[in-house]
């Protein structure tokens, strides 16, 4: 039940920005002086806009990694730290394939003001705590999942 919390709050929390985004297309509204703007964007290739135009790779490869997201879910016990953290992780992805599948482009609009950095979305922010929350339990937290025996 957390995984599912999860996903839908990153996943709802994605929409109404990008909705809000795409209405307003904000350029350069500071909501932290110094450190954070909106800024719209439309990103057509991945992180930094690196491979622009490789839309439907992106899409597939999104969908195989929640594919593995849902499999891991299956297959693993996991504490709650864990499964928030697949939740995060799996909200995140399916925001950017939502966008990836019927844009053709992934809708970004936080920007930091103190470092050259990616503009980005509540997706990509979910993705990416997700993803390390999984990284600190794999590598730091060995009893906060396990393969779940099988019935025979």
């Amino acid at each position: 039940m957390l995984i599912v919390l999860f996903s839908l709050l990153v996943l709802t929390a994605d929409r109404v920005m990008k909705i809000w985004a795409m209405a307003n297309k904000p350029n350069g509204s500071v909501l932290i002086r110094g450190v954070l703007q909106l800024l719209y964007t439309e990103n057509k290739g991945m992180a930094f806009g690196l491979f622009s135009g490789q839309t439907w790779v992106f899409a597939a490869i999104s969908a195989l990694a929640l594919g593995a997201a849902f499999l891991m879910a299956h297959k693993f016990k996991m504490n709650g730290f864990c499964r928030a953290a697949l939740g995060l992780a799996i909200g995140g992805a399916a925001g950017n394939l939502i966008d990836r599948i019927f844009l053709g482009y992934v809708v970004d609009m936080f920007d930091f003001l103190f470092v050259r950095f990616a503009v980005f979305n509540v997706a990509d922010a979910g993705l990416t705590i997700g993803t390390g929350m999984l990284m600190v339990a794999i590598l730091f937290m060995p009893k906060a999942w396990e393969v779940k025996k099988q019935c025979k």
